[in-house]
C-alpha cells in the first residue's frame, strides 16, 4: 500500500477537483472467481493509545466501490487505458505500471528490457534505471 498526500493549499486556491487528498492505492488485486464484486472500504480513526493486540477501532464511514466485472484469463480481451486519475497519481510518485497498450505494461516493459540486456550482455545505459536488485 502507498500513501499519497498532495501538498496543503488554502480550500478556495482550487476547484474541488484538485483539493489535497489521500489515496491508498491497491495497484493489484487478485480475485479467483469470476463474476461481478463491490469492494467495501471502512474508515477508522486509529488511535495511537488503543493500538493493542486484540483492540478493535469503531467505524466513522463505510462505503462501496462501483461493481466491477472479474473475468477469467482465458476470456480477456484487452487492457483499458489508464484514466487521468492514476496518470495523476503516477505523475505524484505512486507505485505502480502503467498500463501503455494492450497486453503491455511499462513495469513489464522496463524488465523485458532488462532481461534482453543480461541475454545480450549489453550493461549500456544501465545506470538509468534500477532494478531494485542491488550488485550480484
Amino acid at each position: 500500500m502507498r500513501f499519497i498526500t498532495l501538498p496543503s493549499t488554502r480550500p478556495r486556491e482550487r476547484p474541488a477537483s484538485e483539493m489535497p487528498s489521500t489515496f491508498f492505492i491497491f495497484a493489484d488485486l487478485s480475485v479467483r472467481k469470476a463474476g461481478e464484486y463491490r469492494l467495501e472500504f471502512n474508515l477508522m480513526k486509529v488511535e495511537a493509545d488503543k493500538l493493542v493486540p486484540g483492540a478493535s477501532m469503531p467505524i466513522i464511514h463505510t462505503v462501496a466501490s462501483q461493481v466491477f466485472k472479474v473475468v477469467n484469463a482465458k476470456d480477456f480481451d484487452q487492457v483499458q487505458p489508464s484514466t487521468k486519475l492514476v496518470r495523476g497519481l503516477i505523475e505524484r510518485g505512486a507505485g505502480f505500471p502503467l498500463k501503455l497498450k494492450k497486453g503491455t505494461r511499462e513495469g513489464q516493459r522496463r524488465k523485458h528490457h532488462q532481461d534482453h540486456k543480461i541475454e545480450t550482455g549489453s550493461h549500456e545505459g544501465s545506470d538509468d534505471e534500477d532494478d531494485g536488485g542491488g550488485e550480484e
